[in-house]
């Protein structure tokens, strides 16, 4: 019975759940509708709000457009005025025309004001000439008084045309001659000009060269100065050196550190070699004035030997090449 009780209450449970999944079904499909009418109705809100822009611009540029035609409205009577008074001017010439039209039909007819309309009278100078004392009047027809020329008048003309014809023509070939003679100089000498530019040109390429040659030689003339200065100055330091250590000689204590005879020997001959060199340069005189420097003397070194460097090895790849700079004097 117990069973049958429960079995029953489970199945009313069930039932119940059931019931309540489809209503949480219905209302989740219809929060959906309501969230779609939701993004419709934004949608058409923003349509909207983009169509009222476009309007309240439209609406700008109307009353933009409106100013301005309430403008050209104020000037539109002046124009107005002036069209009239145009127009009256174009009518008071269109008649004047009309009217000169008229008169100039009949090459004999008489010539009259356009403005009055009165005929124009002959001048007095012109009436004693007629020989008559009444009003003349103009006439648009003026006879040309000149008497025809005869024959012989003619040929004579044309004869005299025809020599300052033939006189033309001499002038013009004796131009033509000149002309071809001109031409033929102005080709030589072009000829000629263009000769020039190619010797020109080799000689600046030549000098050229011999410009880059003579700086390059100035250059190395510089080095080479500069190298035997600072030579002559270690060569002079050295030679005091040696000169004050053979003065103290008798501060020597050791045998094997006091010079023998063969190197003092060696000494004088260098000086007396010194003595009969010719004289030195002019940049090298103020070494001089300090003191004797012979160029060879014999140092001794005793027991100590002179150091020798190492020959570069392998290692030398690693250091970087000097570059000396240039030396000007």
């Amino acid at each position: 019975m117990i069973t049958l009780i429960d079995k029953l209450t489970s199945i009313l449970w069930y039932q119940n759940c059931f019931k309540l999944i489809t209503f949480l079904n219905l209302i989740q499909e219809k929060v959906r509708l309501q969230n779609d009418t939701r993004t419709k109705g934004e949608q058409e809100l923003s349509l909207l709000d983009e169509q009222i822009s476009w309007l309240n611009q439209e609406k700008m540029d109307l009353e933009q457009k409106l100013s301005v035609n309430k403008r050209k409205i104020k000037k539109r009577r002046e124009l107005e005025d002036e069209l009239t008074t145009k127009q009256i001017q174009l009518a008071v010439c269109q008649e004047r025309v009309g009217k000169l039209e008229s008169s100039s039909i009949d090459p004999k007819a008489l010539v009259r004001d356009p403005d009055t309309g009165e005929l124009f009278k002959v001048d007095p100078i012109n009436k004693h000439k007629a020989g008559t004392t009444d009003d003349l009047h103009l006439s648009r027809v003026r006879e040309v008084q000149i008497r025809e020329p005869d024959q012989t008048q003619l040929r004579l003309k044309l004869d005299s045309v025809q020599v300052q014809l033939l006189v033309r023509e001499k002038k013009l070939l004796e131009y033509n001659l000149l002309l071809q003679a001109t031409n033929r100089l102005i080709e030589k000498l072009q000829h000629r000009a263009g000769q020039g530019h190619d010797t020109t040109l080799q000689l600046s390429k030549t000098m050229n060269e011999h410009q880059t040659e003579v700086n390059q030689t100035t250059k190395k003339l510089k080095a080479t100065t500069a190298e035997l200065t600072m030579l002559m100055a270690i060569a002079f330091k050295l030679e005091t050196e040696v000169e004050q250590e053979v003065d103290n000689w008798d501060s020597w204590t050791t045998a094997p550190e006091r010079p023998n005879a063969y190197v003092l020997h060696i000494g004088g001959q260098a000086g007396d070699h010194e003595a009969n060199t010719n004289e030195q340069p002019s940049s090298f005189k103020s070494l001089e004035n300090q003191g004797p420097a012979p160029l060879t003397h014999a140092i001794p070194y005793g027991a100590n030997a002179p150091f020798r460097p190492t020959e570069p090895g392998a290692n030398m790849r690693h250091f970087r090449k000097p570059k000396p700079k240039e030396i000007e004097l």
